[in-house]
């Protein structure tokens, strides 16, 4: 990951409602999750999620909207 990614996420991680929990996990390894090709949202895949104010459970799924993890999983395939 270069510089300007990094310094892209510590950006976005400036408005956190979530206290950065899945940056604190490891930035080189973040929560599993996947693109599913809507704007600002991408689909949770951990077995037990994050108690995260940025996940919306919807049915079986859970999707998060935190903009770090989005833009790495968008923009890095993270």
């Amino acid at each position: 990951m270069n510089t300007e990614h990094m310094e892209k996420i510590k950006e976005l991680l400036k408005d956190c409602t979530s206290d950065c929990k899945c940056y604190f996990q490891g930035i080189e390894k973040p929560c599993k999750a996947r693109d599913i090709g809507l704007k600002s949202f991408i689909e949770c895949l951990e077995e037990k999620p994050f108690n995260c104010a940025s996940l919306i459970p919807f049915g079986d799924s859970c999707y998060c909207a935190c903009a770090p993890r989005v833009y790495m999983a968008k923009e890095l395939k993270m």
